[in-house]
């Protein structure tokens, strides 16, 4: 061997990446596929753009794309190319897929940098292999990669909280509690009440909820928040577990006036409502960035995500409409009580070798891997896949039960046929609640959802020939799916899967879970006799393309809006109000178009009055408030910040229509809207009835009026009890009697310990220690017995029956016109329709609450 070097091996040059992948003979694919190579072809045609997009469905081979293009820039141009994944073990798993499968050199980097060997730094820097690390290792205060020509982001889809971290400060109620604590006092005057209590009382817990510091009253109080999270830091300063913000503090804590402030009931959050990345120099100084995407998104996530204003985005057209692979849906939730899901759902793991279970967070998954191994399954969790999935793969009778991780669990044809779901995984932080909740804009996340529901689904189908059961064991996941505006903005095929499904679970006649497991063992077992599903699924794929648009045009105002968005936060952290203020009107011009963007609308004047008034126009900033306040339901502060008041209790009304739009969510998923009138009509005449027909029309009145409600039937319980808020529950005893009515003793007696029956148990009901309890006396008598029974009546109301069949006939023609004008859930125009109509009718929390208490039982004769 030479004492000396003679230059590069790769000097040899190649004009794409598809040659410089045919000249590869260490890989072991064979060719690409053609829509691979095509994606790849329309990159050549961009290579010079800043930010590329790629979008290739899940299974489709997305990996060796970014791969092969990260390859051939290195080797061509020289450059120094960082492949991000979304975890550890992805970065793993797409370095030795790199290595040992495609023949590229790529070389993982986990862990702390100063564990980094010499060789693999040296190979990175002077461009011999790709870098593959996690986002977290880039997008933090400190990064080893900071000057790389290309990032490459895998599954960029799943990338906002990842990327947001690095600027976004969590103060959790409990790991945190002095410094929660402290933070909810500074801030109680810029809260709502309500929101207040619930931090500082144990039933916060429970309920989710949150509220935002206006960013001009977060001014007053801004030093002194500083200074009490900084005097934090310094006191636990040798507690890592209590300084996990630290890092990202250190980010924004010289830039809190560009950043918001939400308090929810089990943590504050601070962070910019867009990442400031183009402060952030390995990310702004980059030759490029692509962006590998399942799913694009047509409405400017990925935009808002990053941080960045424009992209060239790439697909391949046959993906608008194809899904890989075929799927099997099964809603068990919608045919089945609890205890036979869970016989149908033992009955289905115990007929596949291996199933794969996602769940929502770690109590679950531990929860059904003891049930699991209690039926003698052997278990897996996600630290167990990263090692032993091999082994998973050539078990018999085994479950991977896994929580929150949709990236990166992939199990391709007889390695995995069954994929459980219970709930859809809600990574929404409180800013996305707050912009969906309070300000009635959840429009603007449905594309995230909908991303989120294609990546959870297509775990188990990586190829085209590839197929799975896929079963949602989730109440509210299933309604999300079928709900019929959703099934439209799937894609075809996908849309034609669902349909076929919900046929069968939702048709006319009911099927057992005989019947179920019969339709399961054909799919699995018998594909000659799908055969005819096959074609059933495809004829309504190909009628559904023919009748979907692409994209709709609240999509494409919000893509051009996210823009601006971009732009107006840039302004923000910098300082820059003027510039602002012009991206602000553009955005507000742009979202003006649609009346479905209201909501949104609405936040978008509260920012730009934000700007005036930073930019020291009052006035101005006034007007914008205004405007804020008229295209909003629930946020009361927009205008106290102009010292106006505003009386009405919005936030609890917006709380109540939403709770109106789930049940009919939930009856239109089981029947149709001439069924919902029919129910309310049936509501109707037993009110006027006695007995136990009479107590289940009050609760389900109650219900369908939008508040929680129990009818109890152990002893000494009381009738239907409503809970109105968490500060309010009315409690009734209901006796309709029969002949000529008169109210006796005993009657009274039990009524009267209904309130101490709501004491002990308002844990269980969600109410505050100190919540004010209304007990009802219901019925059709308004005398007394004798003098005893009145001179011994205790401190409660009463209500006719009479009286209460007036009204709730008033409250049934209320509801019948809201469902008749139900057009699809986060409708904001319904929303808004709704919540006047419950106003006008008279039927808003504090209105039943009036109607509840207006007469006392003891002023009645005897």
């Amino acid at each position: 061997m030479s004492l000396f070097n003679f230059g590069n091996e790769e000097d040899v040059s190649y004009s794409t990446p598809q040659e410089l992948f045919d000249s590869n003979k260490n890989r072991k694919i064979k060719s690409l596929y053609d829509y691979q190579s095509s994606i790849i072809d329309k990159y050549m045609k961009n290579i010079e753009e800043k930010d590329v997009v790629l979008e290739l469905p899940t299974g489709s081979g997305k990996t060796l794309v970014g791969m092969l293009i990260g390859d051939y820039l290195r080797s061509e141009r020289n450059y120094k190319v960082l492949y991000l994944c979304p975890t550890n073990q992805l970065v793993y798993q797409v370095s030795l897929l790199a290595s040992n499968e495609y023949g590229i050199n790529a070389t993982a980097f986990v862990g702390p940098k100063k564990n980094y060997t010499l060789e693999d730094k040296n190979n990175y820097e002077f461009s011999r292999s790709i870098a593959v690390s996690s986002y977290s290792s880039f997008f933090n205060s400190n990064p080893y990669f900071c000057d790389p020509d290309i990032i490459i982001f895998d599954d960029s889809h799943s990338a906002n909280d990842l990327i947001s971290s690095n600027w976004s400060v969590k103060i959790s109620r409990i790991t945190h509690n002095e410094l929660y604590n402290n933070l909810i006092e500074l801030s109680r005057e810029y809260i709502s009440e309500s929101i207040y209590d619930l931090c500082v009382d144990d039933i916060g817990f429970a309920i989710k909820d949150v509220d935002k510091i206006p960013n001009i009253s977060f001014l007053n109080i801004k030093s002194i928040f500083k200074e009490m999270i900084e005097d934090y830091i310094d006191k636990n300063i040798d507690n890592y577990d209590k300084l996990d913000f630290k890092f990202a503090w250190g980010q924004i804590k010289e830039n809190l006036s560009a950043c918001n402030t939400f308090i929810t009931t089990d943590h504050i959050l601070i962070k910019p409502f867009i990442s400031p990345t183009k402060i952030f120099a390995p990310f702004l100084n980059s030759k490029q960035r692509i962006y590998m995407s399942a799913t694009i998104g047509k409405s400017g996530e990925l935009e808002r995500a990053f941080g960045i204003r424009k992209t060239i985005k790439i697909y391949d057209e046959k993906f608008q409409t194809l899904t890989m692979g075929r799927k099997f849906f099964l809603f068990p939730a919608l045919l089945f009580e609890k205890e036979e899901i869970k016989v149908f759902m033992d009955e289905l793991v115990d007929y596949v070798p291996r199933s794969l279970m996602m769940v929502k967070d770690k109590k679950t998954e531990k929860m059904f891997i003891e049930h699991f191994e209690d039926r003698g399954k052997k278990t897996y969790n996600a630290q167990d896949l990263e090692k032993l999935k091999e082994e998973f793969v050539k078990q018999e009778r085994a479950i991977a039960v896994i929580s929150n991780r949709p990236d990166g669990i992939n199990f391709p044809n007889d390695e995995c046929r069954l994929l459980i779901l219970t709930e859809l995984q809600d990574n929404t932080d409180a800013q996305e609640f707050f912009i969906s909740h309070r300000m009635g804009s959840s429009v603007l996340f449905s594309e995230l959802m909908k991303i989120k529901m294609m990546q959870a689904v297509g775990r188990c189908t990586r190829e085209y020939t590839d197929y799975a059961i896929v079963c949602i064991i989730g109440e509210k996941f299933s309604r999300y799916v079928l709900e019929s505006k959703n099934l439209d903005s799937f894609i075809p095929e996908l849309h034609a899967e669902l349909n076929f499904s919900k046929q069968q679970f939702l048709g006319n006649s009911k099927k057992s879970v005989e019947e179920i497991m019969s339709m399961i063992k054909i799919f699995l077992d018998n594909r000659e006799k799908w055969d005819e599903v096959e074609r059933y699924i495809q004829n309504e794929a190909k009628k559904i393309a023919s009748k979907v648009s692409i994209n709709s045009d609240i999509n494409k105002i919000l893509e051009k809006s996210a823009q601006h968005e971009v732009g107006f936060h840039n302004c923000l952290w910098i300082e820059n109000y003027e510039e602002a203020i012009v991206e602000a009107d553009k955005i507000i011009e742009l979202l003006g178009k649609d009346e479905q963007l209201k909501g949104y609308l609405g936040f978008w004047y509260y920012l730009s009055a934000y700007a005036h008034f930073c930019n020291s126009n009052k006035t101005k900033a006034n007007v914008q408030l205004k405007k804020a306040s008229e295209n909003t339901l629930s946020v009361k502060w927009f205008t106290k910040l102009i010292e106006t008041s505003s009386n009405e209790e919005t936030e609890e009304i917006v709380n109540i229509v939403s709770n109106i739009e789930n049940k009919i969510v939930d009856e239109l998923l089981k029947t149709d809207k001439n069924s919902i009138l029919r129910e309310l009509d049936n509501i109707e005449s037993s009110i006027t009835q006695g007995g136990r027909i009479f107590e289940d029309a009050l609760t389900n009145l109650g219900t369908w009026l939008g508040y929680k409600t129990y009818n109890y039937e152990d002893t000494g319980s009381p009738d239907p009890i409503w809970i109105i808020n968490s500060n309010t529950c009315i409690v009734t005893e209901s006796k309709i009697y029969e002949g000529d009515p008169e109210i006796i003793l005993r009657h009274i007696r039990e009524t009267s310990t209904h309130e101490q029956y709501i004491k002990n148990n308002k844990q269980k009901l969600e109410l505050f220690s100190d919540s004010d309890i209304i007990v009802v006396f219901i019925s059709n008598a308004n005398t007394f017995k004798d003098k005893k029974t009145k001179e011994l009546t205790p401190d409660i109301y009463y209500v006719s029956q009479e009286r209460l069949i007036l009204w709730s006939n008033q409250a049934i023609l209320v509801l019948k016109e809201i469902t008749k004008a139900f057009s699809g859930s986060q409708d904001y125009l319904w929303q808004e329709k709704t919540t006047k109509m419950l106003k006008d009718s008279k039927l808003t929390p504090n209105n039943i609450k009036n109607f509840f208490t207006q007469e006392k039982i003891r002023t009645l004769d005897y």
